[in-house]
């Protein structure tokens, strides 16, 4: 999961090597100094998350993370860059309360494919507003949305 969370999202995440000084593998984190980290550095769209009980100022270096226990890969990651790209154009209308472009984009005549990935889309831009706040109007667009689909 480190090497994974590493190469995802690199700005947020300490280099690691593999290194084996006998039989047994070990996992080695690139990090400087012994200071606890004084600022975390965020995604907006993570790929990769921990556990909120791992995120203290101990498991970060340069606001970097150095320690990946509890690290998971969230639902965003786990989809494709398509969907992705079309979940960061959904959150971005709803952002700006743009209900004209979020209404071009669920009303588009997708082909079979296309029709998938937009689904996959307004369905994670729903469980990311569902925790995320958002504006009763956007929400309550997301749910007849969610609701008629």
């Amino acid at each position: 999961m480190a090497f994974n969370a590493y190469k995802a999202e690199p700005k947020s995440n300490n280099k690691v090597h593999l290194a084996s000084f006998s039989k047994h593998l070990y996992m080695l984190s690139d990090w400087m100094d012994d200071a606890s980290a004084t600022y975390i550095n965020e995604n907006k769209y993570k790929i990769f998350d921990m556990n909120p009980r791992e995120i203290v100022p101990r498991n970060f270096r340069n606001g970097k993370r150095i320690d990946f226990g509890d690290t998971y890969r969230t639902a965003y990651g786990a989809a494709s860059y398509k969907v992705r790209k079309m979940f960061r154009k959904i959150v971005a209308a709803s952002e700006k309360e743009n209900i004209y472009e979020l209404i071009k984009l669920s009303s588009e005549n997708y082909k079979y494919l296309d029709e998938k990935i937009f689904k996959e889309a307004f369905w994670l831009a729903y469980l990311h507003f569902s925790y995320n706040p958002c504006t009763p109007i956007i929400f309550a667009y997301f749910e007849k949305m969610f609701n008629n689909r």
